[in-house]
């Protein structure tokens, strides 16, 4: 039961925050240095994330969830309402910003780089669970949201921190390798997204550091009369290596994003299989 608790917060997680800039009161309290540049790969993000959560009180924080998008164009995506979610988890969340905002989902160029990004979320837990989501775009953070609550922290609780990991780059080319080239070759304006899970912690068994890579013909935002086309790898993350690989369709509106769509419930999935 404790896997399906889990794996709940982090579908949530992503959800919440995968490809959203909040617009108006977030960029106010953006906080952190910008040396990483304007499309910085995860390590890069997390750095600058680190010290805008540290403000938050409850810490220490530890990073134990990330998620880069990449997109060829911006675009404004209207914010979710997440009060059945979470009310589902009995999370309480105390927003930065104004809650279920209205959102801009900037674009990377092609010249960032692979596993480079101009938006990227990472989630942060402390010793009791909670949970604190900052965002870094453009190489700025700033924090987003806290969730607390006991179910929700008792679950997030067994996230393990991400610590020494491949970093985004080595992870794509990972991806890359068994497949994804081909992909982004037929269409190199596919929409990208990569997520780092560190673990998941119970009864002393630990799942290792795993990154989940989704390129998908979908564009933002994701339109009901859409369908298209992926590409999925899930990549060691202390190796770089895919130790899967596939291809298939996806509905461009199946969750608040894509390529946040066919993501979700691959990650929900994967991650629960190996902690099972």
């Amino acid at each position: 039961m404790i896997w399906a608790a889990v794996g709940a917060v982090v579908a949530a997680a992503i959800l919440v925050v995968a490809g959203l800039y909040v617009l108006g009161d977030l960029t106010a309290h953006a906080a952190g240095p910008t040396s990483a540049g304007p499309y910085p790969t995860y390590e890069q993000a997390e750095s600058v994330a680190a010290p805008a959560v540290s403000s938050t009180a409850g810490g220490p924080w530890l990073a134990v969830i990330g998620f880069g998008i990449v997109s060829a164009n911006s675009a404004f995506v209207g914010g979710a309402n997440l009060t059945s979610v979470i009310a589902s988890l009995n999370c309480s969340i105390a927003w930065t910003g104004t809650p279920d905002p209205t959102v801009l989902v900037p674009l990377t160029p092609n010249s960032a780089g692979s596993g480079h990004s101009a938006f990227w979320v990472v989630g942060f837990r402390n010793a009791v669970g909670a949970i604190t989501i900052a965002l870094v775009t453009d190489g700025v953070g700033a924090v987003l949201l806290e969730a607390t609550g006991s179910t929700c922290e008792s679950a997030a609780s067994h996230l393990v921190s991400i610590g020494s990991i491949v970093d985004s780059p080595e992870a794509v080319a990972g991806a890359n390798a068994a497949g994804g080239s081909a992909f982004l070759a037929a269409d190199p304006n596919a929409t990208q997204g990569w997520f780092i899970l560190g673990g998941l912690e119970e009864v002393g068994i630990v799942t290792e550091p795993t990154w989940y890579i989704g390129d998908t013909t979908c564009t933002l935002p994701g339109s009901v009369e859409e369908n298209g086309s992926e590409f999925n790898a899930t990549v060691n993350g202390l190796t770089g290596d895919a130790s899967t690989a596939s291809n298939g369709s996806v509905n461009c509106a199946v969750s608040v994003t894509a390529p946040v769509g066919g993501l979700v419930p691959s990650f929900a999935a994967q991650a629960l299989g190996k902690a099972i």
